[in-house]
């Protein structure tokens, strides 16, 4: 009985004992399950955050592409739109060109007709062809400010003016057109003088584009005003009034806007470009610009401008008060008009062909060039070239006192050719007028700083062309009076280092002074030594200082003499010999006639 009960409790705790490893084998389970399923869990919060970062980084990528790709597009147009306005502004320029140069062969003979012919009825059609030209070249000057505006390339010109006086010279121009059409002309200003800032030329287009409109809408019989007053401080209101047709409320609606005419009239119908440039340029001078009108009674134009400095802080270029009556005249009303088939100004002799200076005229235009050569042939010897390239050809061989050369041409442009000949010795004095449709003023900047000595804007005034070739020629006299006393004195020539013209001159006296004792050194021999023919060097130097080769070096050996004189080196005929002359006499004879006494008497 003993040994079955402990059998039996011995079963019992066996089956105990399996029941408890059961459980915890199923305990083990339970918590390796839950493991496996926390694990499994982690690992998918894991993936689904790796997931979701990743996901956000692409979408970030993406987003950051798109930007990307949308600036690199928005660049893109932006060039494009550059590219486009530099085009365009390529364009305006080289059709303007293309305009400007038969306007100019419409003028100038026009002109020159005008002061030939008497006849009445010939002078009012040559009248009609000469206003309407002249209606053409502003319409394409005009188009052109529009553009430059439109581009965001045109910038004020700033300068310290008297207003009071501005307004009345403007006025002025528009006096005797109010008695030719029996309009009243008006002009009220204030009593004081009303000095301020503001851009001279583009205040120009602003009044008269609005008193051409005025006198243009104004019927006989009719009043216009330009008035100046002072509004608020530093502020100038300039309005122009008319009794003209007026303007409806809904044409006044889109009155500036570019290309509208406002003109009920058939007669005298508007291009629409005078109203837009003269809004457009308001605009630049931080103003603005207010119209009023009834219809059959008449307009008035408001226009007020700033006067202020600090209101054109960058753009300030002139502090000194100017006159205004001024600039830019044209110079066929100063001058009279003379009836000879040239241009005949005073204070130009007429002179034998041979002692003419030589005038160079490069210009691809045959009709040009022809009317340059009518302009300019009773006091210039004049040669031509249809290009840059053939220009600078002949002005290396020729050497002639003055260049007229055209910025447009093929195979070498001006601005190239005249870089050129400012860079080459034989060429380097000679003055050069650039002739062009490109009046901006970037563009005559650049023509200056290539070596320019003055740019004349098509279509130019017959007269006006004779008086700058007139002003450069008596320029560079004065400044071969300047390199002689340079010369002759024995000092170091104190002009720009830099300047071909200075190390050319310094080259000169050198060569000459290592042989001057060399009685047989000449002008043949000097032009070898600069590397130039005898009529090469006769042209340059002659240019530079106005005298041969040959009155150069014997100035010099009779300078040098004067010297040693003075200094008492040696006898008379030793410091002749010396100096290379070839006896006695002829040193005393030579002496005598440049110093105007003998050597003896030093």
């Amino acid at each position: 009985m003993t040994t079955k009960y402990e059998l039996k409790e011995k079963e019992n705790q066996l089956t105990q004992h399996q029941l408890t490893i059961q459980k915890q084998a199923a305990r083990q389970k339970l918590v390796i399950w839950i493991s496996l399923v926390l694990i499994l869990s982690v690992v998918l919060l894991f993936f689904y955050l790796k997931n979701r970062q990743e996901l956000k980084r692409k979408t970030a990528e993406a987003e950051a592409e798109k930007a990307r790709l949308t600036a690199e597009l928005e660049h893109t147009k932006l060039e494009k739109m550059e590219e486009m306005d530099q085009l365009r502004s390529r364009f305006f320029a080289n059709i303007s060109h293309e305009f400007r140069t038969p306007l100019t062969l419409i003028l100038n003979p026009v002109d020159r007709l005008l002061g030939v012919i008497k006849n009445a009825e010939h002078h009012r059609y040559l009248d009609m062809i000469r206003s309407n030209a002249v209606r053409l070249l502003e319409l394409v000057n005009q188009l052109l400010d529009l553009s430059k505006l439109e581009s965001g390339k045109e910038r004020l010109t700033i300068g310290k003016y008297d207003i009071k006086k501005f307004c009345l010279a403007v006025g002025a121009m528009f006096e005797s057109l109010g008695h030719q059409k029996n309009i009243q002309f008006n002009i009220n200003v204030p009593e004081n003088e009303t000095i301020g800032y503001f851009d001279r030329d583009k205040m120009h287009k602003i009044i008269t584009n609005l008193l051409s409109n005025a006198f243009k809408f104004t019927p006989p019989g009719g009043i216009v005003q330009l008035s100046l007053t002072l509004g608020e401080p530093e502020l100038a209101c300039i309005s122009v009034k008319d009794t003209g047709m007026g303007i409806s409320v809904e044409n006044q609606a889109v009155l500036f806007e570019r290309f509208m005419s406002f003109s009920g009239s058939e007669t005298q119908k508007s291009s629409g470009i005078g109203l837009s440039l003269v809004k457009e340029l308001v605009l630049l001078h931080k103003g603005t610009i207010h119209v009023y009108s009834e219809v059959g009674k008449g307009s008035e134009f408001i226009v007020k401008i700033p006067l202020s400095k600090e209101k054109y802080q960058d753009a300030v270029e002139n502090e000194k008060p100017e006159d205004p009556a001024w600039s830019d005249t044209n110079i066929s009303s100063l001058t009279q008009r003379y009836d000879t088939p040239g241009i005949k100004m005073p204070g130009m002799p007429d002179l034998e062909s041979a002692s003419r200076p030589l005038l160079l005229i490069a210009e691809d235009n045959p009709d040009v060039s022809s009317l340059i050569i009518d302009i300019c042939n009773l006091h210039f010897q004049v040669i031509t070239a249809e290009n840059g390239r053939s220009a600078l050809a002949m002005a290396i061989e020729k050497v002639p006192d003055i260049i007229i050369t055209d910025v447009m041409m093929p195979e070498m442009d001006g601005m190239q050719l005249c870089e050129s000949l400012r860079s080459n010795d034989l060429t380097s004095h000679i003055p050069i007028i650039m002739l062009t449709a490109r009046g901006d003023r970037q563009d005559k900047l650049t023509g200056l700083k290539t070596g320019a000595d003055d740019y004349l804007t098509k279509p130019f005034d017959n007269e006006e062309l004779i008086v700058r070739l007139q002003n450069l020629l008596e320029r560079r006299r004065k400044l071969q009076e300047h390199f002689k006393r340079v010369l002759h004195a024995f000092v170091p020539v104190d002009v720009d280092a830099k300047s071909i013209d200075a190390t050319f001159l310094q080259n000169l006296k050198k060569k000459i002074e290592n042989k001057m004792h060399d009685e047989n050194y000449g002008v043949s021999e000097l032009a070898s030594d600069l590397a130039l023919s005898r009529s090469q060097l006769h042209r340059k130097v002659s240019g530079l200082l106005g005298l041969s080769p040959n009155e150069i070096i014997r100035n010099m050996r009779l300078e040098k003499a004067r010297m040693l004189i003075r200094k008492n080196t040696g006898t008379i005929a030793e410091i002749a010999y010396g100096c290379g002359f070839s006896s006695p006499a002829y040193f005393a004879k030579c002496y005598k006639d440049y110093f105007g006494h003998t050597a003896g008497e030093e």
